[in-house]
């Protein structure tokens, strides 16, 4: 058997069985899998970036082992743009992109944004007074946090300004 049933690019499936150590292959939805063997009945695959829904594959010993059930592979929510990308706040921000249904939280560096309205190509955000400048970071319904950028330049980072953003 396998646990758990579905999962994102990224994440790790542990299949337990018999004689694990001995597996020389696994793939996921068709597509070639890294993993390990921490022991003899326990296999950590981990869902490679391009898998598909289907069955888990492993090869060992010239055989070919396949999963009774299909492993769920879920999409990652994508942003495309941000706008604005400057702001004073209070205010609201839209991401724009795929799967967005998927996200359940939107923090900036620490804070956590309220979503106003949330679609699978859209999310509206609420950007509270006194939040500072820094990147945006979407956390999925599976609990993975990623952050949309790590340089001012780039899609998920905003800036934000007050009054005093002038002075010396």
């Amino acid at each position: 058997g396998f646990a758990p049933t579905a999962g994102a690019p990224g994440s790790v499936v542990n299949v337990s069985g018999a004689s694990l150590s001995a597996v020389t292959s696994a793939r996921v939805g068709g597509v070639d899998a890294t993993f390990r063997a921490p022991s003899d009945t326990t296999l950590e695959v981990t869902v490679p970036a391009s898998a598909r829904t289907g069955r888990i594959e492993l090869n060992a010993a010239g055989r070919v082992l396949l999963s009774e059930t299909d492993f769920t592979v879920m999409s990652i929510p994508a942003v495309s743009s941000v706008a604005p990308t400057t702001l004073l706040p209070p205010g609201r921000i839209t991401l724009t992109g795929t799967t967005l249904d998927l996200v359940r939280e939107v923090r900036l560096n620490a804070l956590v944004l309220t979503i106003a309205t949330r679609t699978p190509t859209a999310l509206a955000v609420d950007v509270p007074s006194g939040a500072m400048s820094g990147t945006l970071t979407l956390v999925d319904t599976a609990g993975v946090a990623r952050p949309l950028a790590q340089a001012p330049d780039a899609v998920g980072f905003l800036a934000l300004g007050g009054a005093d953003d002038d002075r010396d």
